[in-house]
Order: structure tokens, then C-alpha cells, then sequence
């Protein structure tokens, strides 16, 4: 709404300086009109309705072609915009109030400046003076200025919120994204079956690691019930993540001080995040290590710090973290190269292990990506990115 709302004021300005400028061809007609007993205040409603005139077609024309302009940029925009006037009359409504509104701020100027000539100068040619123009040069000057101000600083917002989400996605976010698939298998109740796809997937040609856990670093925030058993006074939203031994080495998240967890099917061991550890009161990481969790009610120790890593946008800071051994049912793989094969490979071994199941996958790239969608959106249209 703001980048419509910017670009037409950038036009009322451009139809204000049209108006003015063109002053000189009506000159003659205001003359006569006055001349023959015409009032300022006719002039007025007379030029008044003609932007009116000039605003109701082209809002006529706009909601002509906004069905064929979407379709012409289908592949830019959100698949569930479309056009229905008739399911929501108060778009409708709208256009009728933006209609009234165009028109009295860009032809109420023009308007009282043609209507204000003087009828004995115009006839006379004498009405190009110096003094009566000098603030009508100004007053376009100022607007011509604030156009290209507007224009630049459309560029330049779109040059650096374009460069914001390049950074978002290229920066280190403290974990590895690129190539790396996510697929559910929760509602399996066979363990047998689920470490069968595993060590398949494992001994597969084209994967590099493979993982079994909870979700992947910024799938989504899941809130534990979890307490530091020294100091229970602290209460800080953690958010929580499990997985086996191979989830730290499959997304690259670095070990500050301590070792990873080993392999367990219940909580054994946690690891903290450098912020939790801070926020706990250890500016050290390795003085944290030997302490306590208390998970869910149960007490487990803490056997390393991990870096840092976001979980959401980088508008946003780094939460603390708590990482707990235990088996999950999602599978993270990490394949050498991302293509339409290995993908067929990974969904062929998980159909052979669950034929009844439907194959639904995840890249942790996309997921990344989904956090800057809406600020790419301003970017699509002005330096045609595709999202």
C-alpha cells in the first residue's frame, strides 16, 4: 500500500506540472470565459471535472486490465491474488473514495491557478508577467524536485532492501542449508522400518550424511519446558531441538567447547548455545560445561556449547538454543549435488520402507528463503527478481 501510494503521488505531482505547464494554450478560453461573464468559481468546477473525467477513466481502465496484468505476471506474485470485484464490494468502494481523493489533489491546484487569470491581461497578451509567474515557476520547480526525490528514493530503498536479502541468504547463519532435504516419518510406530530407510539412505550413492531427529536450525520454534538446574530463577523461551550425533556434523554448527551428544533413544545429554550459556551467566563457554539441565522435569547434563546459529530472519536475534540426544523421526540428508536423480533416489528408498505413505520433502534452503519472502515481494516489482 505504501509503494502504491508513493507512485500515485508521483503522478498527481506529474499531472500538477503537466497542468501548469500547459497553461498557455488555455489562456485565451479562460479569457473569453471571463470576458463573457464566466465566474472564478464555474472555471473551478469546470477544470474540477475535467481531472475528475481524466482520474474515473483511467480508474476504469486499471480495473480493466488487472486481470490480464496479473496473468502477465503470474510467475512474480502470490498464486492466491486475483481480482473479484463482485466478492468484495468494498474494493469497489474504495476506488470510488481513491477516485474523489486523485481528483481534489491534483486538480485543485491547477484548477484556482487557470481560473485566477486575468481577463484583460490574457486578451491582451499581457498576462505572461514576471511577477505573476514567478510563483507558479517556483511552485512546479518544487514539485519537479519532489518527484525525482520520490523516484530516487524508490531506487535506493529497492537497491538496499535488495542487498538485505542477499545478505540474509548468503550471510553464515551459523548452520550448513544447501542441499540438504527434510522428510517426517512421526507417525511411524515400527522402529525397525524407520532404521532401515536410514541405513539405506546412509549407503546411497549421491548422499553425504544423514540424520534422524527433530526439525532442521530454522524450521520452526518449538518451546521446551527447560530450566537451568543451578539457576532456576531464570526464565528464558529455549527453544528446543533433538536429533542423533550426526545432526551437528550434517548442518556444520561448531562446537564451541565440550563434545557433541552420542546416540540415545531418550535425553541423556544437552547442548547449549553460546547465548543461553551467556544469558546463563558464563561469559566462558567451557565453564558451562558439566552443569545441568532440567528437561521436562529430569536432570541432564550439559556436555558441549554450540556456536551460534539463527532460527529465524536475521531482523530478528538469536534465541537461546538447547539440543538433547535423542532419536526423532526426521530425516535430514545431505546430498552431494541437488537434482531431480537424487531426489528420485531418496523418495524410491523411503516408498520402499513406507509404500502406503505419501512423499512430502523439504529443503532447508527454501526454508531459509521463506523467512525474506514478504520483503522481496517490493523487489519483484521493481528490479523483477523472481522470489
Amino acid at each position: 500500500m505504501a509503494i502504491a501510494g508513493f507512485l500515485l503521488l508521483l503522478a498527481t505531482i506529474n499531472f500538477i506540472n503537466l497542468s501548469t505547464a500547459q497553461a498557455t494554450r488555455r489562456a485565451k478560453e479562460i479569457g473569453i470565459r471571463k470576458a463573457i461573464g464566466g465566474s472564478r468559481w464555474q472555471l473551478i468546477r469546470q477544470f474540477m471535472s475535467e481531472t475528475f473525467l481524466l482520474v474515473a477513466l483511467s480508474t476504469i481502465l486499471s480495473v480493466a486490465l488487472a486481470p490480464l496484468m496479473l496473468g502477465a505476471f503470474a510467475s512474480f506474485i502470490p498464486p492466491d491474488l486475483h481480482t473479484d470485484w463482485t466478492g468484495h464490494p468494498g474494493s469497489l468502494l474504495f476506488l470510488a473514495v481513491l477516485t474523489l481523493a486523485l481528483t481534489v489533489l491534483a486538480g485543485l491546484y491547477p484548477a484556482f491557478l487557470l481560473s485566477g487569470f486575468n481577463p484583460v491581461r490574457v486578451l491582451k497578451d499581457h498576462w505572461f508577467t514576471p511577477d505573476s509567474h514567478t510563483s507558479g515557476v517556483r511552485l512546479r520547480k518544487g514539485l519537479t524536485v519532489g518527484q525525482f526525490v520520490i523516484a530516487q528514493f524508490f531506487v535506493i530503498a529497492t537497491l538496499v532492501v535488495g542487498k538485505q536479502i542477499n545478505f540474509g541468504l548468503d550471510h553464515d547463519l551459523g548452520f550448513r542449508r544447501d542441499a540438504v532435504l527434510t522428510f517426517n516419518t512421526n507417525w511411524d510406530s515400527i522402529p525397525s522400518r524407520q532404521q532401515r530407510l536410514f541405513n539405506s539412505l546412509r549407503e546411497m550413492p549421491g548422499v553425504q550424511k544423514v540424520s534422524l531427529g527433530f526439525l532442521s536450525p530454522g524450521g520452526g520454534a518449538s518451546i521446551g519446558d527447560i530450566k537451568f538446574k543451578a539457576r532456576p530463577d531464570v526464565h528464558a523461551d529455549v527453544v528446543f531441538r533433538w536429533g542423533d550425533s550426526n545432526y551437528l556434523p550434517l548442518y556444520q554448527i561448531k562446537l564451541l567447547a565440550g563434545r557433541n551428544v552420542y546416540n540415545s533413544d531418550t535425553i541423556r545429554e544437552a547442548l547449549v548455545n553460546n547465548t543461553y550459556a551467556q544469558m546463563l551467566g558464563y561469559s566462558k563457554p567451557e565453564a558451562i560445561v558439566g552443569q545441568s539441565l532440567t528437561v521436562n522435569g529430569k536432570d541432564v547434563p550439559i556436555v558441549g556449547v554450540m556456536a551460534d546459529f539463527h532460527e529465524e530472519s536475521m531482523h530478528k536475534a538469536i534465541p537461546p538454543v538447547a539440543f538433547v540426544s535423542r532419536a526423532g523421526g526426521v530425516f535430514h540428508v545431505k546430498l552431494t549435488t541437488v537434482n531431480a536423480a537424487s531426489v528420485d533416489k531418496v523418495q524410491k528408498a523411503f516408498k520402499e520402507a513406507y509404500p502406503d505413505a505419501d512423499w512430502e520433502f523439504t529443503f532447508v534452503s527454501d526454508v531459509v528463503a521463506k523467512w525474506y519472502k514478504r520483503n522481496r515481494i517490493p523487489c519483484i516489482f521493481f528490479t523483477g527478481q523472481r522470489a
